[in-house]
């Protein structure tokens, strides 16, 4: 997960840097702040890994 989030920040601030079409330096804020609340807290990541672990 780490790996796209880094990767997603890379495309957009090259979007952003090139100013071409409408990424704007803003949206691009906004988008990364998106992408970094919709990161799971510690304890629902705990949950996820429990499941996984069952699952298989």
């Amino acid at each position: 997960m780490l790996k796209t989030i880094e990767m997603m920040t890379a495309a957009y601030l090259e979007m952003a840097k090139d100013g071409k079409g409408d990424f704007t330096s803003d949206k691009c804020g906004d988008e990364l702040i998106k992408i970094l609340n919709n990161i799971p807290g510690p304890d629902v990541l705990k949950e996820m890994y429990k499941k996984k672990q069952k699952e298989n």
